[in-house]
């Protein structure tokens, strides 16, 4: 959600709709809700309502940037070892 959240805001150049996410990611839009709203409580999206509709606005924060940053390099690291684990599995201990 959160990287939905960030990739979206990417693209439009400002904070998002939560109603961009829930389109995006075509989930309900009180699970969006629910998550954004606890995202918010962790102080990695700030959200705030928008002009012309009861909708919130959501932009990631720096703190969110750095969990996004973080979460990439635990799976790019996963992922560069993956065949490793997988061939392990398939084959037994060497």
């Amino acid at each position: 959600m959160l990287l939905a959240a960030y990739l979206l805001e990417r693209e439009h150049g400002d904070a998002v709709s939560q109603q961009d996410v829930v389109e995006r990611l075509r989930l309900p839009k009180m699970t969006v809700s629910d998550a954004m709203r606890a995202l918010d409580d962790l102080g990695c999206v700030n959200r705030g309502p928008e002009f012309e509709s009861p909708a919130f606005r959501v932009f990631v924060t720096p703190k969110g940037r750095r969990l996004l940053r973080a979460s990439m390099v635990s799976f790019e690291a996963v992922t560069e070892h993956a065949p490793a684990i997988s061939q392990k599995r398939v084959l037994g201990p060497t």
